[in-house]
């Protein structure tokens, strides 16, 4: 239920909120690929390396994993109340 008091909601709001969620190594790779932000980087920069690609061959290395390995992605959330 709703909290009944401005206490009550800035306790709420105080709480940390994480999404999760556990995918391969390759499927972080390719959502990261969805980011509207990394398509505008991707359009500026179509003749350089793909940075997503340099960045994760790079990991893949220095932490020996494979593409199918398991990996727990972690987002924080927070809200904006005007």
């Amino acid at each position: 239920s709703a909290p009944k008091t401005a206490e009550g909601a800035a306790a709420i709001l105080s709480e940390t909120w994480i999404d999760s969620k556990e995918m391969t190594f390759d499927a972080f790779r390719e959502y990261l690929k969805t980011w509207s932000a990394y398509k505008a980087w991707k359009d500026a920069h179509e003749d350089d390396i793909d940075i997503i690609d340099a960045y994760f061959d790079k990991h893949q290395q220095r932490f020996g994993i494979s593409g199918n390995s398991n990996v727990t992605v972690s987002w924080p959330q927070f809200a904006i109340i005007a």
